[in-house]
């Protein structure tokens, strides 16, 4: 096995790949251009710019909200945790259905009834004006912090496959999202989470039918991790130095998401830009069902890159 690790360590792309990738940057352009020039209105207002007109549909902002909150990173980390230390992480899947609850029922009608286009204004309106700027800094804060990650993971992952310098890709994929953002709005941005979100379903499906099918079938993975202590979904223990245990994972993950999904600017935005509080709520109760499948699938690919390697480490023979 270790020969045909090490036969391409790298895995570099081919032109197919290639292909895939040109294909996807051209696609989220042209969205841009077509709800920036062919769809444009002459009174095109703020609202209609930032929320749509409030007029958007109620599928494609729940798979907007689904691709943006399992980008990238998610794809690439939730894996490798997997494939290090087991399955306990896949318990935030199931909590997300209190999370949504939470947030159907205590934070959107607070959303709608008090016409609220964001988070920030409701803090001005119920406390003062340096609540809403303290805030509105930590965000900014946060977000500063956050965003190189999410872009350079992903790119260094296309570095690695390609040879091509990391910055350069960083470059052309910002320009992209920025050009089609500019352009469209809200619009081109849901659209294109759409398009992003869909080749992501079914890249993972993919990832996990193929991989199952090379081991030798569902039986051969599940013994192979079993064997590796990698099913372990219920730890209970109370010790706060254990890495990951059901306390953690659902409790921890609970304050965390419900905050995140709730109370983030990018995910109010994509809320409130539906015409009315039941469409929001069958949004995020669609975006409930697609975060667990799709997390689901990145915690058992993870499985499966256990099962594929259980007896030949890469990081051991010191190929990553």
């Amino acid at each position: 096995m270790l020969k045909s690790i090490t036969a391409n360590p790298q895995g570099q792309f081919s032109i197919e790949d290639y292909t895939v990738f040109t294909i996807m940057l051209g696609i989220s352009t042209a969205i841009g251009v077509y709800f920036g020039f062919f769809q444009k209105k002459t009174n095109q207002t703020t609202e209609e710019y930032l929320l749509g007109g409030r007029k958007m549909k109620t599928f494609p902002i729940a798979i907007s909200l689904i691709a943006s909150q399992l980008s990238g990173v998610s794809i690439m980390s939730v894996p490798a945790e997997m494939y290090s230390y087991g399955a306990q992480y896949w318990i935030i899947a199931p909590t997300m259905i209190l999370i949504t609850m939470i947030i159907n029922f205590i934070f959107v009608p607070v959303f709608y009834n008090n016409h609220i286009t964001n988070c920030y204004q409701y803090l001005e309106d119920r406390f003062s004006p340096a609540v809403k700027k303290f805030v509105t800094f930590t965000y900014v804060l946060n977000i500063y912090l956050i965003l190189p990650i999410f872009i350079f993971i992903p790119a260094l992952a296309f570095s690695q496959v390609s040879g091509i310098n990391i910055h350069l890709i960083n470059g052309i994929v910002c320009s992209v999202c920025i050009f089609y953002t500019m352009l469209g709005g809200i619009k081109a941005v849901v659209w294109t989470d759409v398009v992003q979100g869909l080749i992501m379903f079914v890249s993972c499906f993919l990832v996990v039918i193929i991989g199952v099918a090379k081991i030798g079938g569902w039986s051969e993975v599940f013994e192979r991790a079993a064997a590796g202590n990698r099913l372990e979904i219920f730890d209970m223990t109370l010790d706060a130095t254990t890495r990951q245990t059901f306390w953690t994972s659902s409790v921890g993950n609970l304050f965390l998401w419900t905050g995140y999904l709730g109370l983030s600017q990018s995910c109010v935005q994509r809320i409130v830009s539906v015409p009315s509080m039941s469409h929001a709520r069958a949004a995020l109760w669609i975006f409930c069902v697609g975060f667990i499948i799709i997390m689901t699938l990145n915690c058992f690919t993870g499985i499966v890159i256990f099962a594929k390697y259980y007896d030949c480490d890469p990081i051991k023979v010191g190929l990553v």
